[in-house]
């Protein structure tokens, strides 16, 4: 096994669950964007899939903690 196979299945995993919190109605926020109406210099940011407004930092957080376990 390679790096780029233990890449794959960390990345597979990932995938896997969020596909099972989306299955539960809860938002990864793994596409995000700069929040319409909003400039880059006050920092807000749209999670895409969801529609949630907040920090980037504060969507990450929601990320991380959604997929603890999974990504380190």
């Amino acid at each position: 096994m390679n790096d780029a196979d233990i890449e794959m299945g960390n990345l597979e995993a990932i995938a896997d669950r969020e596909d099972d919190l989306k299955d539960q109605d809860i938002c990864c926020h793994g596409f995000r964007r700069t929040a319409p109406g909003n400039g880059r210099t006050d920092g807000k940011t749209v999670c895409i899939e969801c529609g949630k407004v907040a920090e980037w930092e504060i969507l990450q957080r929601e990320r991380s903690k959604r997929l603890r376990g999974i990504i380190s």
